[in-house]
């Protein structure tokens, strides 16, 4: 078993819904997870009680658990999602 580092981020939005159904976040997680491959993994979810985006990811270092959660915490605010 290997334990890689891992990164969360909540980031408040308006809508979760129109977030998660957002086409450009939905395939900026499958590119993350491409890459990532069987090396980690990213989980974006909402959360069940607060106005929030959970960005979750392992990987094999804290330098890409970083760069791969503020790349979908940045599309989020770019698309002027947060709240």
């Amino acid at each position: 078993l290997t334990i890689y580092p891992q990164l969360l981020v909540n980031v408040k939005v308006k809508d979760k819904n129109v977030v998660l159904n957002d086409e450009d976040i939905k395939n900026k997680i499958e590119d993350i997870k491409r890459k990532l491959g069987n090396d980690g993994q990213i989980l974006v979810r909402a959360s069940g009680t607060e106005p929030l985006i959970r960005v979750m990811v392992e990987a094999e270092n804290d330098k890409l658990c970083n760069d791969y959660v503020y790349s979908v915490v940045d599309l989020i605010n770019e698309k002027g999602y947060q709240a």
